[in-house]
């Protein structure tokens, strides 16, 4: 039985899923190599959450973007950055209602 991600999960898969695409394409283009594997994998990671800490786990990992050697012009980095602060107001989100249960 497969475990259906959790409606705040499915809405910022929704928010994001389509700036990564939009992203790798843009880099793919470019032919920058690192940047289609990371923001690929980090598509698939985001396709495959299913809770909040796996949600928490790749805002984690997609805040390593400026230190995995990626060469950003200036359409790639706007793209990245502004899925950058998507995922920090995710993250600050859900940490925030985490704080304070209801």
């Amino acid at each position: 039985m497969s475990v259906q991600p959790e409606p705040a999960i499915v809405a910022v898969q929704d928010l994001i899923q389509p700036k990564l695409t939009r992203l790798i394409e843009y880099v793919n283009d470019q032919h920058e190599l690192t940047a289609s594997v990371y923001f690929t994998e980090l598509a698939i990671q985001l396709a495959q959450a299913k809770t909040e800490p796996d949600l928490l786990g790749w805002c984690i990992e997609l805040s390593k973007a400026a230190f995995v050697g990626i060469h950003y012009d200036h359409i790639s980095w706007a793209l990245a950055d502004e899925i950058l602060a998507d995922a920090e107001r995710v993250s600050l989100t859900f940490t925030a209602s985490s704080n304070h249960p209801q």
